[in-house]
């Protein structure tokens, strides 16, 4: 993927350092296509989960307050967990995005854990919560 520079009209952007000659646009609210050059642009964000203490935790519903998107297609969003501190991380399930619950059943259990949302579509995500039963 290339580097954007601040060359812009409206949707218009100028290529960056891979490649000055070409112009790239993204797409307005009405149509669909977060690439750049044929690939998907991906959306991640991770965090570290609340801790009180060494007890073991059990997650169950892990999921996300988001758009329900209509576009035909797969629009999925991956949970991802690592109980080790960021060092490797192992994908806990997958979310449509077009179904009105996105939640998974089973979350483990886990005494310090981060979480990461990974999305590989060419839409945009818009999530506002993240959400789980902890016990």
């Amino acid at each position: 993927s290339t580097i954007f520079t601040p060359k812009n009209c409206g949707p218009w952007f100028v290529g960056g350092v891979s490649d000055p000659s070409k112009v790239y646009s993204f797409p307005s609210a009405s149509q669909y296509g977060w690439t750049d050059n044929g690939t998907n642009f991906q959306m991640m964000t991770q965090f570290k989960l609340p801790a009180d203490g060494p007890q073991l935790k059990r997650m169950s519903y892990p999921g996300v307050v988001g758009d329900t998107y209509s576009a035909a297609g797969s629009n999925l969003l991956s949970i991802e967990i690592s109980d080790n501190d960021y060092q490797t991380f192992t994908t806990l399930g997958t979310i449509d995005m077009n179904d009105k619950q996105k939640t998974l059943v089973r979350g483990g259990a886990y005494r310090e854990r981060v979480m990461r949302l990974v999305s590989n579509n060419d839409l945009e995500v818009r999530l506002s919560a993240f959400i789980a039963n902890i016990r």
